[in-house]
């Protein structure tokens, strides 16, 4: 089993961009609790948010033969907490796209608050190499087709 944090597809523009939600469970909001941090979501969970939507852009635009994966964050800031029973937005606009890497700008929001924004560049990699893409084909439509009936 792997762990997606992407809940919705919500709107997806091909080889341009791509707007995805995330509900926040309690469990979520207790990871940093050994340290202290209990009842917040962790920073690097809200960016892998953001590169989980870039890949999935990535995937769709390529007709599922590539993926992304984070190779470099260019710039990164945290704004704001997120608190228990929130839904992330993911804004996620790609600037770059190539046989060998991705690049893009995004925004994370709660609600209408900006809680990040940033962007970072990706290695794109065979889809086919982590998933079966008829599998990552059916959970893409699953997600989109959720977001279109909601």
């Amino acid at each position: 089993m792997k762990f997606r944090l992407v809940d919705k597809i919500v709107q997806f523009s091909q080889n341009k961009s791509i707007e995805t939600r995330k509900a926040i469970s309690f469990e979520e909001f207790s990871l940093l609790k050994v340290w202290g941090r209990k009842g917040t979501f962790p920073e690097t969970l809200i960016l892998q948010f953001a590169v989980e939507s870039l890949s999935w852009l990535v995937a769709m635009s390529t007709k599922f033969q590539k993926i992304c994966v984070l190779e470099q964050l260019d710039e990164a800031a945290f704004l704001a907490q997120t608190a228990p029973g929130a839904t992330l937005t993911a804004h996620v606009d790609m600037t770059d796209l190539t046989d060998s890497h991705c690049q893009c700008v995004f925004a994370i929001y709660d609600r209408q608050q900006k809680i990040a924004h940033g962007s970072f560049r990706g290695a794109t990699m065979p889809l086919s190499k982590s998933y079966n893409p008829d599998d990552y084909a059916l959970i893409w439509r699953e997600l989109y087709a959720e977001a279109s009936h909601a």
